[in-house]
């Protein structure tokens, strides 16, 4: 793209497969981490450092187990994670990664974030003349979870303010079920400039989520969300 002279933003330059290969990777993984960053309220540093062995996408609920020395509070939390983020992680996972890799090469920077607001046409001030910078995606998840109804103690707990801390189970941990419960009553964000199609409904991933279980999984989970209908 011309960025100066008479051709500005025009697309005249003859781009090599391999380069523009390469651009767009970098323009997902930048997608992808603004996603994640939104969904999970992770800080910049927390995104940085975050291996594809705390990304627990063969589990219920998918989660991110965050490792203690990773974190600014400096405890090993548990977050379950919206459906729209695992579907594109799922996706974003290589098929060789093994747990110690990094999940992205990068995280932008604020040089970055400026040109992608710009790009995306979103004004980097408000009319309260407050500047958007990458913390603003954590706020933005509060808001978020708010604005669609999920408890207040929920929503601390996906933002990781207060006690008891959330642990890791070994496959389903019925202590973060709640918490995706509440999760799955947000809807999906449009990440195209197309109109969005309705999210699914809350039943319709939490069938999804229940059609892999076995038998004894599924009894263990009737009994913890209705123990009128297990019984």
């Amino acid at each position: 793209m011309v960025r100066h002279g008479p051709d500005q933003g025009k697309l005249v330059a003859k781009v090599g497969e391999r380069a523009l290969a390469k651009a767009r990777h970098k323009g997902r993984q930048r997608r992808l981490v603004y996603l994640l960053a939104v969904w999970t309220g992770l800080r910049r540093n927390e995104i940085r450092q975050l291996i594809w062995g705390d990304v627990q996408l063969d589990c219920l609920p998918a989660r991110i187990a965050l490792r203690a020395g990773t974190t600014k509070s400096k405890r090993a939390d548990s977050l379950p994670i919206h459906p729209q983020l695992a579907e594109d992680l799922r996706a974003w996972r290589p098929a060789g990664a093994a747990p110690t890799d990094r999940v992205f090469s990068t995280v932008p920077n604020m040089k970055c974030l400026r040109a992608d607001l710009a790009l995306a046409g979103i004004p980097d001030k408000d009319q309260a003349g407050r500047y958007v910078d990458f913390h603003s995606l954590r706020v933005s998840l509060s808001t978020m979870l708010a604005a669609n109804g999920v408890t207040p103690r929920a929503t601390q707990a996906l933002m990781r303010h207060t006690d008891p801390r959330l642990t890791a189970g070994v496959y389903t941990d019925e202590k973060l079920l709640p918490l995706a419960g509440e999760l799955l009553a947000v809807p999906s964000i449009p990440t195209s400039g197309a109109v969005a199609s309705p999210s699914p409904s809350p039943d319709a991933d939490m069938q999804a989520l229940v059609a892999g279980l076995t038998a004894s999984q599924r009894q263990s989970l009737l009994q913890m969300l209705s123990p009128s209908l297990a019984s």
